[in-house]
């Protein structure tokens, strides 16, 4: 499976905070990306948490199948935010947006939940794999989406926070592609993020790339 993750710290004053980012788990059979929402102190705290929970979710006793593990990695997530969160003393809260990839038995799985955004491209064509509204809400409060697609080798998927996909880097990609369909995917997360990362926004990207099977 050839796959790529990337994240890059927001400019906050003169110092850098993790705004969003990604986690590798089980060798890259799932693939996972959050995007904090509210006081930027707040950022790492919420991450940290949502990530905890979600990994919790996924050890927890399943059938098998890895639809059951994304649902209960997400319920584990917002609850362990939820807990988290409700201990701080001081009253901004904040909140988490996530979305988790998986691959089996010749489908992409895509769970979401907030502002973030996943797409499946296919030779020319590209589908969202996400709800079309970008909300502005995280686990805390936002209904999670879930998207099952049937995939074919040589598809590519990339999900990532709401800045990966700004123009410049849509256009970037879609160059880049057209000129090379195979590209690495480490090239594809690099495209995606190198706009906002100049301007110092916070950004993560992932892209998976389906094999023969």
């Amino acid at each position: 499976m050839e796959f790529a993750c990337s994240a890059h710290r927001a400019g906050v004053a003169r110092g850098e905070l993790r705004q969003t980012d990604v986690r590798v788990l089980e060798d890259g059979a799932i693939l996972a990306l959050a995007s904090a929402l509210g006081p930027p102190r707040l950022w790492g705290y919420g991450i940290d948490a949502a990530f905890a929970g979600l990994v919790e979710g996924l050890s927890r006793p399943h059938d098998g199948r890895v639809i059951t593990r994304l649902h209960q990695g997400l319920d584990a997530a917002g609850a362990r935010l939820k807990a988290s969160v409700e201990a701080l003393v001081e009253r901004r809260r904040c909140d988490v947006g996530l979305v988790a990839l998986a691959f089996e038995a010749g489908q992409v799985h895509v769970l979401s939940v907030g502002p973030v955004r996943a797409y499946l491209r296919r030779r020319d064509q590209v589908k969202r794999l996400t709800p079309r509204e970008d909300r502005a809400e995280g686990l805390l409060k936002a209904r999670p989406s879930f998207c099952s697609e049937r995939a074919e080798p040589n598809d590519l998927v990339v999900a990532g926070s709401l800045p990966a996909f700004c123009d410049e880097s849509l256009q970037s990609l879609g160059t880049a592609l057209a000129a090379n369909p195979g590209l690495p995917t480490r090239q594809v997360t690099e495209l995606l993020n190198r706009s906002a990362a100049a301007g110092r926004l916070g950004v993560s990207s992932m892209a998976l790339r389906i094999p023969q099977f």
